[in-house]
């Protein structure tokens, strides 16, 4: 069996099992992102790639719509989940 790191590693695993149909977990990416606090939503077009802001919780335009990395947003206090 082996692990997939990052998408560009593939390092050996004997302790591993390989995986039935029903163990595997696939997580789509989500586009749309919402700040539990503060309300603003962001749009990130690209997994893995920028978080781009889109409106303010008042619907007004953001004050800056430069992409973010996830790193800036977490050190900003930002707590970013899925849009519901």
């Amino acid at each position: 069996m082996f692990v997939l790191l990052a998408g560009y590693s593939v390092i050996p695993n004997p302790r591993l099992k390989p995986l039935t149909r029903e163990g595997v977990v696939v997580m789509a990416h989500v586009r749309r992102l919402v700040d539990v606090r503060t309300g603003d939503e962001f749009d990130q077009p690209v997994p893995f790639g920028l978080v781009y802001p889109v409106c303010t919780a008042d619907g007004s335009a953001p004050p800056s719509q430069r992409g973010r990395t996830w790193e800036h947003l977490v050190a900003s206090d930002r707590e970013l989940r899925q849009v519901s």
